[in-house]
């Protein structure tokens, strides 16, 4: 909400800055284009620094939490479909009797592992 002249406060203006980097990022403007590109729209070159810095960081988190994601799922998917199989083969090779191969859930959960350790590798999400 603007102040009582009609300026934006400090907040907004922080907040509009932000959007608009984050924008120009998307739109495939990387480092010294980015803040070269702030400076134009009147922000000095330290701030301009500041907030693309800032928005990478926050984008690189955002793709660790995704990876992180992948690979805790994986893993439990993983030791679910590892545990069923050596389960049921130890209560066969004990008793007698057929035993489950649950490689569908292994399968899955290796994919998922490495789905999730390529993207911390190369920084990339879903």
């Amino acid at each position: 909400m603007p102040n009582a002249n009609g300026e934006p406060t400090e907040e907004e203006a922080v907040e509009a800055i932000y959007s608009y980097a984050a924008q120009r990022m998307r739109d495939g403007l990387k480092g010294k284009q980015l803040v070269d590109d702030l400076v134009e729209q009147g922000l000095d070159r330290e701030s301009a620094w500041a907030v693309v810095k800032n928005l990478v960081q926050a984008g690189a988190g955002a793709d660790r939490s995704g990876a992180m994601k992948h690979l805790i799922v994986g893993g439990i998917i993983l030791a679910i479909g590892i545990a069923v199989t050596v389960g049921t083969y130890s209560a066969a090779s004990a008793k007698g009797g057929s035993y489950t191969v649950a490689y569908g859930a292994i399968i899955f959960g290796a994919i998922e592992l490495f789905v999730g350790l390529f993207q911390l590798a190369t920084g990339k999400s879903d």
